[in-house]
């Protein structure tokens, strides 16, 4: 008789496969344990992991500890359900919770952390491998629930008010401060550690003292030494990529701006650059005159340069790294806290 939904009991072979796969996610789950006891921090395939871990009201190894606690009583059923029905019943039960489960977390990484965690995925890659075990129908029904959950999310809102996000925010999304002279403007630089055009924007901050530089990274900030940085403590990098996907910019280095009226965005090093240059540097006999003011006090660019450049000029992708790396001054390079 075919193995579906609750008849895991009538075969062998596929109540055993899947007592294997409860078991590797056991293990896989189970050096993400130690490594978070040890190091504290669990391995990931990219930074992802580190924004998901951030939105949690538990720590890393709770949730993970949750996640071997399930596995094992996943395997442990699956051995016990053989002539038991209500137990393979329970299974299938279980399994379609985890399915459901596993569909929040998938839609929300997409709407709101509006990050990937491949060590999540790889976790709901296994979860719909056991159910797939139980049967096709079983298997359908897990994804029916994914797609349902995922069709709540799509149709909700969750672009934040700019002003919220410009305002507060923005302010939790500050990895580090370079403080500037004291009746000087505050501005906001959205980086990743990964993109050289950022990297090249970090190198130059000491000359621009005039300004307060909140940096404001997408994900891990990259250590370099920065004369003067103050480091925060506690910052929520995904509220930086909230706000990049509430104006719809997919690229860094991007500088927010608050002026008198609102807000001005600027993109790539080189409009970043000329700004910061011409508001951002404290004054000499010899300088040229700084550009002249709006009526609204906003300090203009040089004439014919756009505040939104087209994308991929000197800017990288927020998810895909640049071709060509950076390489920063070993001098400029400090360990790793």
């Amino acid at each position: 008789m075919r193995l579906d939904n609750n008849e895991i009991d009538q075969n062998r072979r596929k109540a055993r496969l899947l007592a294997l796969t409860a078991l590797a996610a056991s293990l896989l789950i189970g050096v993400q344990l130690c490594l978070i006891a040890w190091q504290g921090e669990s391995a990931c395939f990219n930074e992802g992991c580190r924004i998901v871990e951030g939105l949690t009201k538990v720590s890393p190894f709770l949730f993970n500890l949750f996640g071997l606690l399930f596995f094992l009583l996943v395997g442990l059923m699956a051995v016990l359900a053989r002539n038991r029905p209500i137990t393979a019943r329970f299974l299938a039960l279980l399994l379609l919770a985890a399915m459901a489960g596993e569909g929040v977390l998938l839609a929300y990484q997409y709407h709101v952390a509006l990050a990937w965690c491949s060590y999540c995925l790889i976790i709901f890659g296994l979860v719909a491998l056991c159910n797939l075990i139980l049967g096709l129908r079983q298997f359908f029904w897990g994804l029916t629930l994914v797609a349902a959950i995922n069709i709540i999310f799509a149709v909700l809102r969750f672009e934040p008010d700019l002003r919220a996000t410009q305002g507060n925010g923005l302010a939790a999304g500050t990895a580090a401060i370079r403080p500037g002279i004291a009746d000087g403007r505050s501005v906001y630089l959205i980086y990743s550690k990964d993109c050289p055009h950022c990297l090249a924007l970090l190198q130059r901050l000491p000359e621009f003292n005039a300004c307060t530089i909140r940096l404001n990274p997408v994900g891990d900030p990259p250590q370099v030494a920065i004369p003067g940085l103050e480091r925060m403590t506690g910052f929520r990098p995904e509220k930086n990529l909230r706000l990049l996907r509430a104006l719809q910019i997919d690229a860094v280095p991007v500088l927010v701006v608050p002026e008198n009226d609102g807000y001005r965005i600027l993109r790539s090093e080189s409009a970043i650059e000329s700004f910061l240059q011409a508001n951002c540097t404290e004054p000499t006999d010899d300088s040229p005159p700084a550009p002249e003011k709006s009526g609204s006090g906003t300090t203009l660019l040089p004439e014919g340069q756009s505040l939104l450049p087209p994308a991929h000029d000197q800017e990288c992708s927020v998810d895909v790294d640049c071709a060509e790396p950076f390489l920063p001054d070993p001098d400029q390079t400090v360990p790793a806290r």
